[in-house]
């Protein structure tokens, strides 16, 4: 990926991750959000336009692009665990092809 502008968080269960989710985001080695940023700071709802759903970052130029995301749920007292699917989706650009 050549240049990377946002992140978003998506589940399969909006709620338990909501609720229950924090996680770790570096890009190329860079610390981006500290292991155990609450997920809810960077979610949006289905009420937010789809290409304004991406949490922005400062706009990162890379020829090889890194990223290590580790998302952890946590017991939160309000919601039973259900097995739940949790991805990173990446707002970028890429390299053209040669």
């Amino acid at each position: 990926m050549k240049t990377i502008y946002g992140v978003c968080i998506l589940s399969n269960r909006d709620d338990l991750t909501y609720y229950r989710g924090s996680f770790r985001l570096e890009i190329n080695k860079d610390e981006i959000y500290p292991d155990g940023y609450s997920t809810k700071k960077i979610m949006s709802s289905e009420n937010v336009e789809p290409n304004k759903r991406c949490f922005s970052l400062v706009k990162f130029q890379s020829v090889t692009a890194s990223i290590t995301f580790e998302y952890t749920d946590n017991e939160d007292g309000r919601t039973v665990f259900a097995p739940y699917i949790v991805s990173l989706s990446v707002d970028g650009e890429r390299e053209s092809e040669i």
